[in-house]
């Protein structure tokens, strides 16, 4: 067997917590993979593969919520599972020759990349069992190469794949040379021994099912690394930036009816748009019109933007290239753009593509700023060719449309007040500028926030409105028609975000039904 196949059975044994085919483990199941990963890696993925105590419980509760619907997420990832195995080894199972010795975690590292090679790597699974797992790995590699690194064993197939039995842990690794890392790692200096990844990690919420960890300053030096002479200059921007910032890190965790990714990222938060808010959302996206399926927003954005090009494009010389827009189009950034957008938020609603609207609405911070730069706004797009021409939109100060071939209506760009919009349609304007009911009078608003731990969202997806669209848009496809009874399972998505200290909380929930 070529041991590159071991690898996709043991990814997709991190997806066994959520299919609640584990059970009680032995004292070594909660053994730390982090411990035979190399303390350089450049990212890592864990997983519990058999939870326990609530963990357990919320699992099976949610597990039976789609058995109820009649949909089988157990039996699909057991069948794939199996499938994978058996591509080798038409005897192979995994309650057989897997679940035996098989512990409560499982990690995946990446430990390099290269610009003309495959990226490093090394899977560790947590062993309850190490005569079984001995077993199993003498069952699959029959016709490897043997080999022998400071008293570990380990066999290499033809495609390079190294596995073997590491501590408490069964090994698989791109290469031999990966493999050896993991022997050295186990022996002390280890990503589980190191304080940068320790105090990442330990932020995260403690009853997780999983774990990420992305080393921005480990990619810094790969960067610099490989940048050749004539793009170090772009490239030191970049490796300046992320060689002080900490790792990103994100945790998966369940209930009983949702799954949430809570990921936390501190650093120059100012130099990625919202994220320059704290991650705040805006009262803009509460104020969407009742029977939105999908809104999007975030504050403070034209600060965010204006830091933004002030950091990366004032490097590459974004004075000449704002100066030269401005002198083609009559558009200054920084007078009819930053100075006056503040909060951004975006709708989508409809039930067909033929009915589909929707708008992106504006709450200006300068009032007049805002009423002086939509005239030079619209004036350059007449210039670039555009057929803009003035409109009637109820409540509007001002408005503008553009018809489009293949758009079902107009597009609309229309001021009241201190609130600007740019939807398809008159009547989609009209309801963007001040809507009749919003997305908090329908309780929707009200039930994602609680969906995210009672922050205030800043995305939310209507469940049953998405499904809905896209059964209209797919039609009879068969691929759809498979997909559609787990799509039915969606109640909502919510995101949402907090500064706490100088970190970016975030929540991401999927809720069923």
């Amino acid at each position: 067997m070529r041991l590159q196949r071991l690898c996709p059975a043991f990814l997709v044994a991190l997806a066994l917590a959520a299919a609640g085919c584990g059970s009680s483990s032995s004292s070594s199941a909660g053994a730390d993979p982090a411990q035979v990963m190399p303390a350089s890696s450049l990212s890592y993925l864990e997983g519990v593969v058999r939870p326990e105590g609530a963990q357990k419980q919320n699992v099976d509760k949610l597990l039976a919520r789609f058995d109820q619907a009649g949909v089988s997420v157990t039996g699909k990832l057991r069948a794939a599972i199996d499938h994978g195995l058996r591509s080798a080894d038409n005897t192979a199972s995994y309650e057989r020759d897997v679940a035996p010795w098989l512990g409560q975690r499982v990690g995946v590292g990446v430990t390099d990349v290269a610009a003309s090679a495959d990226a490093g790597y090394i899977i560790a699974a947590a062993v309850t069992d190490t005569s079984k797992a001995k077993a199993f790995i003498q069952a699959q590699t029959k016709g490897g190469k043997a080999g022998s690194y400071k008293d570990t064993d380990y066999v290499v197939e033809d495609d390079d794949t190294a596995i073997g039995l590491v501590g408490d842990f069964l090994v698989v690794a791109r290469s031999a040379a990966e493999l050896k890392q993991a022997v050295d790692a186990s022996q002390g200096d280890s990503l589980g021994d190191a304080d940068r990844f320790r105090t990442a990690i330990d932020k995260l919420p403690q009853e997780r099912l999983g774990a990420a960890y992305f080393d921005l300053k480990r990619l810094s030096s790969l960067i610099a690394a490989q940048s050749t002479a004539e793009d170090r200059a772009a490239t030191g921007i970049i490796t300046k930036l992320l060689g002080d910032m900490p790792p990103i890190t994100a945790a998966l965790t369940v209930t009983s009816d949702a799954a949430t990714i809570e990921s936390r990222f501190s650093g120059a938060l100012g130099l990625f748009g919202p994220l320059g808010s704290g991650g705040k959302s805006t009262p803009l996206v509460r104020d969407a019109p009742e029977g939105s399926f999908a809104v999007l927003g975030a504050s403070g954005v034209g600060a965010s933007l204006r830091q933004t090009l002030k950091t990366f494009a004032g490097a590459l010389g974004g004075a000449a290239l704002t100066g030269q827009l401005e002198q083609q189009t009559g558009v200054n950034l920084d007078r009819d753009v930053f100075s006056w957008v503040g909060d951004v938020a975006v709708f989508a609603r409809g039930a067909s593509l033929s009915g589909l609207g929707g708008a992106a609405v504006i709450s200006a911070t300068d009032e007049g700023a805002a009423r002086a730069a939509i005239p030079r706004l619209v004036a350059a797009a007449k210039r670039s060719g555009a057929p803009v021409q003035g409109t009637s939109v109820a409540g509007a100060d001002q408005a503008f449309s553009v018809r489009m071939s293949g758009a079902p209506g107009p597009v609309v760009l229309a001021q009241a007040g201190d609130r600007v919009v740019l939807a398809l349609g008159e009547d989609t304007a009209a309801e963007a500028l001040k809507p009749a009911k919003t997305i908090d009078d329908s309780g929707l608003y009200g039930r994602a926030k609680d969906a995210i731990d009672g922050l205030d969202p800043s995305l939310i997806l209507d469940g049953p409105r998405v499904v809905s669209l896209v059964d209209a848009l797919a039609g009879n496809d068969p691929d759809y028609r498979q997909a559609k009874p787990y799509l039915d399972m969606l109640d909502l998505v919510a995101s949402g975000s907090e500064k706490d200290g100088d970190e970016l909380r975030s929540l991401f929930t999927v809720k069923v039904k």
